[in-house]
Order: C-alpha cells, then structure tokens, then sequence
C-alpha cells in the first residue's frame, strides 16, 4: 500500500512540476529571458523548494533542529513559485487560481512523499533509535528530565547542555536551564555550555 501511494504521490508531484515548469517559462520568456535561462528559472524555483524539504527531511531524521535558513527557502520558493504561477494566469480570480493550483499541488506532493519517506513500512513513523535517558544513567528506572539531569551531573561531573539535549530530545536551550536548577553556583558549567 505504501509503494502505491509513493508513486501516486510522485506522479501527483510530476504533473504538478511540469505545469508549473511551463507556466514559469512562459513568464521568464515574457520578461526577457531566452533560451536556457527561461528554461533554467523554473528549476531555480521549485528546486529551491525541493532542496528546503530534503534538508527538512535530514535534519528531521537526524534528530537536529532545523535552523531558520530551510525554512526561509521553503517559504521564499514557495512564494516565488506561486506569484510566477499567478503572474501567467487568466485575469480573473479564476483563471489566477487555476495557474496558482500546479504550485501549492507541488508543495503538498513533496511534502506528501516526505512523510511517506519519514515513516516505516505500514506508516508508522520509524522508531526513535537512541538510548533511552534511563539507560545512559545505569540502575535508573523512568525519571524526569530534571531527575535524570540530578543524578547525570552527579555521575558525569562537567555534561555539557548539547549532551543532556541529545540524550532527553530537549531543546539545547531547555537542557540549560535543567542544568542550572541543578548546579546555580557552578560557573564553570553555565561558562562552557555558553559555547555550546
């Protein structure tokens, strides 16, 4: 079932590329731009898109935060790609959305075939293969976070807010702070998790 809706959802973005390919060309050719050039700015543009989700994609599979810069190029290559589409359509409300419809089709069927990409056969999204928190500290049964990072500071003297953010799957942020109720005093620690 999943391979069926994979390539429906390939399919669903290939139609939805090739229109927007052609309404983009037609627009570049318009404004000047010949030959491969008008050819070449549609790929400009909805390539930014695609290469926006597959870094979305990895650093959602690696467990990282994505940053604000992936996030821009998804936002200004969708927007880009939705004004051109727009630009070339009919000059009613109609004709607009119906030239607008090939570039929110492409968004949604990459973001489609991404999740598809990020879940495990039957759907499910693929398990979480790091080490429970519990098992890093030896003897321990489920704790709280603020638990765990009490009885981590007192068997791993000088752990660092990006280890403890890994090992709990908090923000390197939220790892600070759950450090600092623990150890207010210590300088040092607030210094070197600073540069973190």
């Amino acid at each position: 079932m999943q391979m069926s809706a994979g390539l429906t959802v390939v399919g669903l973005a290939g139609i939805a590329a090739a229109i927007s390919y052609g309404h983009m060309a037609v627009l570049a050719e318009r404004h000047g731009e010949i030959g491969w050039r008008a050819h070449m700015f549609p790929l400009s543009v909805d390539g930014l898109e695609i290469v926006a989700s597959i870094v979305l994609l990895a650093d959602r599979r690696a467990g990282r935060r994505s940053g604000w810069l992936p996030w821009a190029a998804l936002v200004a290559g969708t927007a880009a790609s939705l004004s051109a589409n727009v630009a070339v359509g009919g000059s009613d409300w109609v004709g607009k959305a119906v030239a607008g419809w090939p570039a929110l089709a492409l968004l949604l069927a990459v973001k489609l075939l991404f999740s598809l990409l990020d879940n495990g056969p039957g759907g499910e999204v693929a398990p979480d293969t790091r080490p429970a928190p519990e098992a890093a500290v030896a003897g321990t049964a489920a704790l709280s976070p603020s638990q765990w990072v009490g009885r981590s500071i007192s068997t791993r003297p000088g752990i660092t807010a990006g280890e403890v953010a890994v090992e709990l799957g908090v923000s390197k942020r939220h790892a600070r702070r759950l450090l600092a109720a623990h150890a207010p005093h210590d300088s040092a620690l607030h210094s070197h998790d600073a540069v973190d």
